[in-house]
């Protein structure tokens, strides 16, 4: 069965591959051009918190877009918009200019994301699709870092880069339009309660603002951190791809780890461990790029784990039925945190050094250690034949937990208990 469905699904795996490694390029080239254009440092963090706000906005908005047009129509829509866009950063480095672009860039490329998740929804039994997640997660996290190192083939600031994106964009149209998948039914689009999300985990809600200030953080300033300690085209993108080639593998290791105790201490370790290794990162930094390395390493691996470990902890006291409302939730929190975190951190940056952004991520994963190890002695822990098994899950759109197969056990336990 998972051969078949592997199979049913290979084309909008590659077109999903495609898209990321494309994504993974833009995302590392517009701070560096930005930086080298001479943007403040606080304008180059305010162009990931206009993505973010745009991805945010997205989410909530794009399903109608749509629905009123079809899936395969709004796919090859967007994804042309976003090629021009990554095309017209070129032209014009101007630092409102490009702000509006990288809003409209997160505002199509949100309903990209929920369009390439429907889909996959609707081609994965049920008893595969914490596997079909667990192959998606994977490659989102590996493609996007294969394309940091894509980077590579050609100076950095040659303007080819941005048409190579551009290329692998256009190019991952064609396999999703070709597919003879079924259309999905309407994309997810979860209500928010913060006083339900607030009663489900508290130190999920916490968690989840605080990893959007620090992922955002990296994602916005770690290649003006790595250009501002000196490292060359070849140190910078192998810092940033394996920062993120952590986050996809260590995160595995530690949700196994939390199904076996208590989560909230999970994301208090998780967190202490990523504060530590931030720390070294900024002693370390422009001394030895290997030992800054392996703590990248270690950085992304936990830092990028611990929204996946909010999301279980959010719905281990969660009602049947309720984990697509609850995770949207926490997503739509990790958003919030995700506007406001390359802000905070170029301030500093901006005032301080290019390493200051590590002394931002260690001060706000402290801040979760901390709260969560006093929000742990104050409420007893899921008793452990009650939690739901971890999942890792990306932060992309809501429509991702539909795939879910935690969504599928809710509602398996909602009509069991014999409600509508």
């Amino acid at each position: 069965m998972l051969r078949s469905t592997v199979i049913s699904l290979s084309a909008l795996l590659i077109g999903a591959s495609i898209l990321f490694v494309g994504h993974g390029i833009q995302s590392t080239l517009v701070p560096i051009w930005a930086h080298n254009a001479g943007f403040e440092a606080t304008t180059v963090g305010s162009l990931w918190s206009a993505y973010s706000a745009g991805l945010m906005l997205g989410c909530l908005t794009a399903g109608r877009v749509i629905e009123a047009v079809g899936h395969i129509r709004a796919f090859a829509a967007l994804m042309s918009l976003i090629a021009v866009i990554v095309l017209t950063y070129t032209f014009y480095p101007f630092p409102a200019f490009w702000l509006l672009l990288r809003a409209l860039h997160g505002f199509f490329i949100a309903g990209v994301f929920m369009i390439i998740e429907s889909w996959l929804n609707e081609k994965t039994d049920d008893a595969l699709r914490g596997v079909v997640l667990g192959i998606y997660t994977a490659l989102t996290l590996v493609m996007i870092a294969v394309g940091q190192l894509s980077i590579n083939l050609l100076d950095v600031f040659d303007p080819k880069l941005f048409s190579l994106a551009a290329i692998l964009l256009m190019l991952a149209v064609v396999p999703v339009a070709l597919t003879r998948a079924g259309i999905p039914g309407p994309v997810v689009s979860p209500s928010i309660d913060l006083v339900k999300l607030w009663r489900s985990g508290r130190v999920a809600l916490i968690g989840s603002f605080c990893v959007g200030l620090t992922t955002s953080a990296f994602w916005g300033l770690g290649p003006v951190f790595a250009r501002g300690v000196g490292f060359d085209t070849e140190g910078l993108t192998l810092f940033m791809s394996v920062t993120i080639f952590g986050g996809a593998v260590f995160q595995w290791l530690v949700g196994r780890v939390s199904d076996r105790m208590d989560r909230r201490h999970v994301i208090a370790v998780g967190s202490l461990i990523a504060a530590v290794a931030g720390l070294g990162i900024f002693f370390l930094a422009g001394q030895s790029l290997v030992l800054v390395l392996a703590l990248s390493l270690v950085f992304g691996g936990f830092a990028f784990a611990l929204q996946s470990l909010c999301v279980a902890l959010g719905n281990d006291r969660a009602a049947p039925g309720d984990f697509v409302e609850i995770a949207g939730g926490l997503m739509f929190i990790y958003g919030l945190g995700s506007i406001l975190g390359p802000l905070f951190a170029a301030t500093l940056v901006e005032f301080y050094l290019p390493e200051a952004i590590f002394v931002f991520t260690a001060t706000i994963h402290l801040i979760l250690a901390v709260t969560a190890v006093v929000m742990a002695a104050g409420r007893p822990a899921v008793p452990e034949g009650q939690k739901r098994e971890y999942q890792a899950v990306p932060a992309t759109s809501p429509e991702v937990f539909a795939i879910d197969p935690r969504g599928e056990q809710g509602e398996g336990a909602k009509r069991s208990d014999g409600l509508p």
